[in-house]
């Protein structure tokens, strides 16, 4: 197989000759500059200046349409020189170091200088994913995508519903005029930098140009807007959302509790955590009293009670089901799916060194361009700032998302907080508002215009006061469907990322996380003393009903006796981990409090704080399994585990199936499977030589067996899926998530008592005159596993059944890879499988002859040891630093990736001068 582009390489090595990050094109025919100030002055006001004076001093302007890359050009104004780099407000020249990964390392003067140097290198290596995501955040696609047509409008229509304030207003505009000093400068800088960017561009010169997307039809991009500041906070809060939104999952359990059985809902939807795994507290060793004692209103254990709910959903059913696909389709442009992430810390007690250990891999959809950006700012060692920060960014965004500044490393993985309400409102009779405590609630309505290719548009959007946007209204049922979001209240999470690589202790860092309202992480952190400490903190709703009763995980009426009360749940009263007696902290996305076990939150006397659809805890059980297997951690370990790819889903299934199929009378070709299955030692590997799924060689010994085994689990597992559980979708005609399948397999096999439905899954009800029971289905299984083997791998022989054949890994155009796969990368053979703690699960194997590749996965790869005289951090990236096919850093670390091996970041200013490559300077524009 030969990948997408590959005939693009040879110019690589060309490009590298005349600069190492831009292959200068020759020059194009460049519409003619706009009139007026050149944008380079116009880009930068006062760094505190207001969203009114950045646009009229930053006009849209006449860009020039990329061109395909040819060899480099003699012309010295087409090349990058030190003494052309400028930008607008700079206190003193800022010196730029790039490493051999094409990573910038920023030294500056001031922090302001160090934010600007970052704004321009992210519009310099990834425009076009921020500039996408920064229209898409404020209701601007479809001035860009024109082959989206109606459809880029309704995701504007619905992105500007979901980002505003409860009145409506744009959220990003009421965050920007919110911002204290410090945040507002920084973020100020940036814009300046991004700008100035964009002027290069405009100018044709320091070799900017615009990556091959801007060609593709459905891009328009004669018209780019020059950056603004609220771009930046729109590029942040859609990040944001998709993060900590559930209102969909919410919206879903609604619709499915109105058409199924009461207590095969409960099996299909609640959020059980798998096995013995403990909870995060529980696992480091610590306690906590869920904000007091259990109230007496509840019992602890209670189900909820579905019976009284049935009758409002089924009323809404309509404006339910057009509300899911609403904010469906945000999810899929997105990329957005089942989200997980990884860390763990370990003292100095659990370890081989003298030093804490941190790991992280937040796993998000693995985009090309990566969703990352690394880079190091450093404004201390020979500045006047106290900036000195490493790890990754988010293009469009200042500030270092997650890494470490000179005293503090920290983590953040996805906590599942309960941060979203979605209510069901009655519409009163005149259909102009909605009835709460028996009183009318006018409609606020809002009008707003939306670019769009061919013009400007203008809607009126409907958003009820104290709760927030009518997401779908169904006039013939009387009814609305409205979303209330913490996000709403955010203000400090701007400064928060702003703001971490300040930090010089814990304290600092603690205080700091806990003004966070809408980040909704698990935040995990050690610093050079040997510290460990878990700060999961947020803002969530104080919810002071019997929730037990009227579950939160579930639509609301909108009546009036289910609201939030006026305080939100804050640091202090959230659980937290300092130093625990077990010396290590693991998080991956399950229960963070032994309350939650069960999946059923608010059911146990302690009010909701986690949701019910988080993680199924198999990687958390995993994780504190793989720590406790070794007595003494180091850096190699903390690498090793993030790579593991052992099935804890297979260890406590699989026994059960052997058992089950031993008592079975065979075919040939099932008695294969299980032969296969029974010598598997439980692992994840490809069974491949290379990354090539179809042209590289098969590996021998463990390696070839232990992919084969994977192969045949997966495939058994979904087949086995569909002939538990089709039927009874099918019957109720509901959409059920994969992992709620596996949920309930897991329970059939280890323990059908905890099930509300009991077995009755090993019968189809779709057959009358039979009734199914375990033998019969796991033996119609395995015949269906034999089939779709051969049909995957087109052979009988199990030797050819290797995993890295069918599980690869795409990596998807951002934000385009629903309109079209031209931009994507791949595919990769790749390890792991269902549930690994090397997160790679099969994205849609159907009943079992489906695709079994994977889309989403670790964003990055982090380890940071926290020695005393400082931070020795190890990274990992799926993807490339410049977004240029033509460039020699468009994909350069994926093989890496792949086999997860690890680079050391440069930190110091000794060790930045070592590594460094190339040098670029900044000049502050005249």
């Amino acid at each position: 197989m030969v990948r997408r582009y590959e005939s693009m390489r040879a110019l690589m090595i060309l490009c590298a000759s005349a600069s190492l990050f831009a292959c200068d094109p020759e020059p194009s025919e460049n519409p003619t500059a706009p009139t007026g100030e050149d944008m380079s002055q116009a880009s930068a006001p006062d760094m505190r200046a207001g969203a009114a004076d950045m646009k009229t001093t930053a006009p849209e302007t006449d860009m020039p349409s990329s061109v395909e890359p040819d060899m480099p050009v003699d012309d010295p104004d087409m090349k990058v020189a030190p003494d052309q780099l400028r930008i607008a407000g700079l206190s003193a020249p800022v010196k730029v170091d790039f490493d051999e990964r094409g990573v910038p390392h920023v030294s500056c003067q001031t922090n302001e200088d160090c934010f600007a140097a970052q704004g321009y290198y992210h519009a310099a290596h990834r425009f076009v994913q921020m500039d996408l995501r920064r229209r898409l955040g404020r209701g601007r696609l479809s001035s860009l995508l024109t082959i989206l047509n109606q459809d880029a409008l309704d995701l504007d229509i619905a992105t500007r519903q979901l980002l505003t304030t409860r009145d409506g207003d744009p959220l990003e505009d009421a965050l920007y005029e919110t911002l204290d000093d410090d945040s507002r400068a920084y973020i100020d800088a940036y814009t300046r930098g991004v700008n100035a960017w964009l002027t290069d561009l405009e100018e044709g010169r320091n070799g900017a140009q615009l990556s091959e997307e801007y060609d593709f039809a459905i891009i328009n991009s004669r018209k780019i807007p020059a950056w603004e500041p609220q771009d930046s906070i729109a590029c942040g809060l859609l990040f944001l959302n998709s993060l900590m939104d559930g209102a969909n999952s919410e919206i879903r359990a609604g619709r499915a509790v109105a058409a199924m059985d009461e207590a095969q809902f409960l099996d299909f939807h609640r959020g059980w955590h798998l096995g013995e795994g403990s909870s995060v507290i529980t696992s480091a060793g610590g306690t906590y009293d869920a904000l007091g004692a259990p109230r007496a209103l509840t019992v602890p254990g209670r189900l909820p009670e579905l019976s009284a709910l049935k009758p409002r959903l089924q009323r809404a059913s309509s404006a339910l089901e057009e509300a899911s696909s609403k904010l469906g389709r945000i999810k899929e442009i997105l990329g957005e799916g089942p989200f997980g992430s990884n860390a763990w810390a370990t003292a100095p007690a659990f370890n081989s060194t003298d030093h804490a250990i941190l790991s992280n891999d937040p796993h998000l959809q693995l985009t090309n361009p990566a969703l990352w950006y690394l880079m190091t700012m450093d404004s201390s060692s020979t500045g006047e700032g106290d900036l000195h920060a490493a790890g990754v960014s988010f293009a469009g965004v200042p500030g270092i998302m997650i890494g470490y500044s000179d005293q503090v490393a920290w983590s953040a993985t996805v906590a599942y907080w309960d941060m979203v309400d979605v209510y069901t409102e009655q519409l009163s009779e005149d259909g102009e508002g909605v009835m709460r405590d028996g009183a009318k609630v006018e409609f606020i309505k809002k009008t707003y215009s939306f670019p769009t290719a061919t013009g400007e548009k203008s809607y009126r959007l409907l958003f009820v006061p104290g709760h927030g946007p009518v997401v779908s209204l169904d006039e013939d049922a009387g009814v609305a469907i409205t979303i209330k979001s913490v996000l709403s209240d955010t203000a400090a999470d701007v400064k928060l990322f702003v703001n971490m690589g300040r930090t010089k202790s814990m304290a600092e860092a603690k205080e700091l996380l806990s003004e966070s309202v809408a980040a909704g992480f698990n935040f995990t952190l050690i610093d050079r003393l040997g510290n460990i400490s878990y700060y999961p903190f947020a803002g969530l709703p104080r919810r002071e009903w019997d929730t037990a009763q009227v579950p939160v995980w579930m639509p609301l009426p909108g009546t009036g006796e289910y609201e939030w009360s006026p305080e939100l749940i804050r640091a202090g009263e959230l659980p937290e981990l300092e130093n625990p007696p077990n010396h290590f902290i693991a998080t991956a996305n399950a229960a963070i409090t032994d309350d939650m076990l069960d999946g059923l939150p608010g059911n146990d006397g302690y009010p909701p704080l986690q949701s019910a659809f988080m993680a199924v805890g198999a990687r958390q059980s995993r994780a504190v399994e793989a720590l406790l297997e070794r007595e003494a951690h180091d850096v190699n370990s903390h690498i090793a585990i993030q790579g593991d790819d052992r099935s804890w889903y297979a260890d406590k299934i699989l026994p059960q199936l052997l058992e089950q199929a031993a008592a079975l009378e065979l075919s040939s070709a099932s008695k294969e499977v299980v032969d296969v299955l029974s010598a598997w030692d439980r692992t994840c590997p490809t069974g491949l030589d290379g990354s090539d799924p179809q042209a590289a060689g098969k590996a021998s010994g463990p390696a070839a067996s232990a992919s084969i085994g994977c192969a045949a689990f997966h495939v058994f597992v979904y087949s086995l899926s569909s002939k538990l559980f089709d039927d009874e979708t099918a019957a109720a005609r509901v959409w059920v998530p994969r992992s709620n399948r596996a949920r309930i397999l897991y329970w059939l096999l280890v323990d059908p008592t905890v099930l509300a439905a009991g077995e009755v899954y090993w019968d189809d009800v779709l057959t009358e005159d039979v009734t199914e029971d375990r033998a019969m289905i796991v033996d119609a299984a395995l015949e269906l596993t034999a089939e779709n083997l051969e049909r995957l791998f087109g052979s009988s022989d199990p030797d050819e059944w290797r995993w890295g054949r069918i599980h690869t890994l795409v990596m998807g155009a951002d934000l385009l890879n629903t309109v079209t796969d031209d931009f994507d990368n791949g595919p990769f053979a790749a390890p792991g499988g269902l549930f690994t703690l090397n997160v790679a699960s099969p994205s849609a194997p159907g009943d079992g002859d489906g695709y079994y590749g994977f889309s989403h996965g670790p964003s990055m790869r982090m380890v940071v040891e926290g020695k005393p005289e400082g931070f020795v951090a190890h990274f990992n990236f799926p993807g490339g630093q410049v977004h240029r096919r033509d460039s020699p850093f468009y994909d350069n670390l994926v093989e890496d990736f792949l086999i997860n091996k690890t680079f050391i970041m440069p930190f110091t200013p000794e060790e930045v001068t070592a590594s460094s490559k190339q040098v670029e300077t900044f000049e502050p524009a005249e």
